[in-house]
């Protein structure tokens, strides 16, 4: 939906979180028809044009791996529906790299559920509302 609040237009995004194969993309991907930016096939660039981005992570992976801010790029989107994997449950990595990553991650999602009409959490593909804002 596009909504105009004064002199900003933009879509109200939702986001879908869980574990590793815990159906958050499936549900992203039922949420919007429309086209998909998968970060474990596709490049960052296709971001721009995506209305539902599955394994946010990844691309956050690959945006770091090009030096860039994933933060700033996470307040950036203008998709309509993003799935991300929860990377920072379970055992501390000992590679600096991959514990800043996993911090990136995490941020990324904070912006992104700050920025959500609706976050849902996902557990055995259920979905589960944690966050809904009211117009």
């Amino acid at each position: 939906m596009l909504f105009n609040y004064g002199y900003r237009w933009f879509y109200l995004l939702k986001l879908f979180i869980g574990g590793n194969s815990q159906g958050h993309n499936d549900l992203a991907i039922k949420a919007y028809n429309g086209i998909i930016a998968d970060g474990k096939e596709d490049s960052i660039e296709s971001i721009e044009n995506a209305d539902v981005i599955v394994n946010y992570h990844e691309f956050v992976r690959k945006i770091m791996e090009n030096g860039k801010d994933p933060l700033e790029f996470s307040q950036n989107i203008n998709a309509k529906a993003v799935a991300c994997d929860e990377v920072g449950c379970g055992v501390v990595p000992m590679d600096k790299k991959q514990i800043l990553y996993r911090e990136a991650v995490g941020r990324s999602c904070c912006i992104l559920a700050e920025r959500a009409e609706r976050v849902t959490r996902v557990i055995c593909g259920i979905g589960v509302i944690i966050k809904w804002k009211l117009l």
